[in-house]
């Protein structure tokens, strides 16, 4: 069987998505299944390891209350499984890595071009795809992480897709991202948020509101050009959506009804708080619809801008 690096080298069109057993890792493996034609084969990784509890000697003491044995089994049945959910011709075999499931899927990621994770789940795994798992992700992941909710409402509008821009580097990439990689029939709409309420001068004197619309409105144009700059598909259209509110809000209310939500994985610019901290924990979390977090590839603003995970 291939290495992680033997894979990750030999296959950039290809979707590695974290399995654990559970219906969300189950729904993230039909997501991918879905998106195949656009993002390559699907390649299930499943990583386990062994909880404090399962190595400590039971309390009469002998041996420990379980085995690696009965992990790496539980897995494997967790594995075999997500093989038998659809088309075996877009269906990769199986890896099975211990090791803790961020850094594993990470790792498996690279080179690659996406990594899948479903959320809320909670099977034998010791770190199922679930929070801390889609946060270490996001934050950490090479490639574009798509986080998929465990239910996809029937009311979703299909071929739609937001993109949320602060005007930070990162809005701009996750922006030409959408323009290049996101299937030719969704509309992209990018979305700016702005906020009376969080502009304020250092006397807190508000801001004229035309002024912050004015503002909000150059930045978003800016963005789009930009990444049209960057884009190798420059041509498509992308419909500037300047919104009022606080972001999380407006985010979710937004997403909740489309195909793609698609945020940057870093920036501090524009509305400082858009991509950062309570936001991204709110909408990678807790996701509404498929939401594809896009690594700023700017490594200068790494080592200040990192993605906050809670």
């Amino acid at each position: 069987m291939p290495t992680i690096e033997e894979l990750a080298s030999q296959d950039r069109d290809l979707i590695v998505v974290g399995v654990d057993g559970t219906s969300a890792s189950e729904t993230a493996i039909r997501w991918a299944l879905d998106y195949s034609p656009f993002f390559g084969p699907v390649q299930p990784v499943a990583a386990w390891s062994l909880p404090w509890w399962a190595s400590t000697p039971s309390i009469m003491g002998g041996q420990p209350i379980t085995t690696s044995e009965d992990f790496v089994a539980e897995v494997e049945e967790a594995a075999t499984r997500a093989l038998h959910l659809a088309d075996h011709t877009k269906l990769r075999a199986a890896r099975i890595t211990q090791g803790p499931a961020g850094p594993t899927l990470v790792e498996a990621a690279e080179g690659t071009s996406l990594l899948v994770v479903g959320t809320r789940g909670r099977g034998a795994i010791t770190e199922s795809v679930l929070g801390s798992v889609s946060s270490y992700c996001a934050a950490n992941s090479p490639v574009p992480v798509a986080i998929i909710p465990n239910s996809i409402s029937a009311d979703t509008r299909p071929n739609t897709a937001i993109v949320a821009i602060d005007g930070s580097n990162a809005s701009i990439r996750a922006l030409q991202w959408a323009m290049d990689n996101l299937p030719p029939e969704v509309a992209i709409e990018a979305v700016h948020v702005w906020d009376s309420a969080a502009n304020t001068s250092l006397e807190f004197t508000a801001l004229p509101v035309d002024l912050i619309r004015a503002n909000a409105t150059r930045t978003l144009n800016r963005t789009i050009a930009d990444a049209r700059d960057r884009a190798v598909n420059s041509q498509r259209v992308v419909r500037p959506c300047p919104e009022q509110g606080d972001a999380r809000t407006v985010l979710r209310s937004l997403s909740q009804d489309v195909e793609f939500l698609v945020l940057g994985a870093r920036g501090r610019s524009g509305i400082a708080h858009l991509l950062l901290g309570s936001v991204t924990t709110a909408l990678v979390h807790q996701p509404d619809a498929p939401t594809i977090v896009v690594p700023c590839l700017d490594r200068e603003h790494t080592s200040e801008d990192q993605l906050a995970a809670g």
